[in-house]
């Protein structure tokens, strides 16, 4: 794949590094008996590994993905329920940069996360417990690069608000962060029956949240998370897929591989967006 996106003259992100889910059972195992040393070998291992071989390929790393969850109950909106952070505390992340950053000096370094976009209360505490986090991190020195914002946009379950974003994405930009959306879909569970209408909808909703993003100069990049409904994770995953077996419809191009009204809504966002030395790219 690698060889493939050299070949083509195409970017590669590493995605993802440190994350609380999908360990192997071993390390789950593992961890809560290893000595502090052993610990960081466990966590930096694997980094290590992944970013020394692929060096000079990838040049963006999603190091620590999803590592807030207000939800679980810790007064700092950390994740409670994640292996590493039980490990060491908030200083997996202080480690897992560190790691990162020695191991390949010219790769980007992201930490990322899900549930910033809409203007509800669940997305309000979670923009509260990123922002908190970023700030404390920074101050330690750790060598956080950007915020990847993953825009996984429910539009039929949460509004969304351009001024709220805005705000926000101003807020991360004054941290001195650059900012990337790193796996753009839209959730249209709950849309219009109707699919031209529905379509409509979700081209609506996707125009508002790129025209906002593509206008802060902090912004680099926007990666779609797939291209095709045919295989997209919303028509998978319980909370957003259609009880009747219908292919979700958040991609810019149907199951057919068709463009959607969607494809089009992105194309004059970035058509209309200003262009920059480091601007946004498709």
């Amino acid at each position: 794949m690698i060889a493939f996106a050299q070949q083509h003259g195409l970017a590669a992100r590493g995605h993802t590094l440190v994350w609380y889910a999908k360990n192997p059972p071993w390390i789950e195992a593992a961890l809560p008996r290893a000595g502090a040393r052993a610990k960081e070998a466990l966590m930096g291992g694997y980094i290590e590994t992944a970013m020394r071989r692929y060096a000079g390929k990838i040049g963006e790393w999603d190091v620590v993905n999803e590592p807030v969850e207000p939800r679980e109950g810790r007064a700092d909106g950390l994740r409670a329920k994640n292996i590493w952070g039980q490990a060491f505390g908030e200083r997996y992340i202080d480690i897992a940069f560190g790691i990162a950053r020695e191991a390949d000096p010219t790769a980007k370094l992201f930490l990322t996360d899900f549930g910033l976009e809409h203007d509800s209360p669940r997305c309000a505490a979670r923009r509260r417990a990123i922002l908190g986090l970023l700030e404390r991190a920074l101050g330690r020195g750790v060598p956080i690069d950007a915020l990847g914002i993953q825009g996984h946009l429910k539009p039929f379950r949460e509004r969304f608000d351009e001024r709220v974003f805005a705000r926000f994405l101003d807020e991360v930009r004054g941290m001195g962060l650059r900012i990337a959306v790193t796996e753009f879909d839209i959730a249209d569970r709950g849309g219009a029956s109707d699919v031209a209408r529905r379509d409509a909808q979700v081209a609506a909703v996707g125009r508002a949240f790129l025209d906002v993003a593509l206008d802060s100069p902090a912004m680099d990049s926007v990666l779609s998370w797939g291209l095709s409904d045919r295989y997209s994770w919303l028509s998978t995953y319980p909370d957003y897929r259609w009880p009747d077996g219908q292919l979700s419809r958040g991609l810019p191009l149907d199951g057919e591989l068709r463009r959607k009204r969607l494809w089009a809504a992105m194309a004059a966002a970035f058509d209309t967006a200003t262009v920059r030395s480091q601007g946004a790219r498709a």
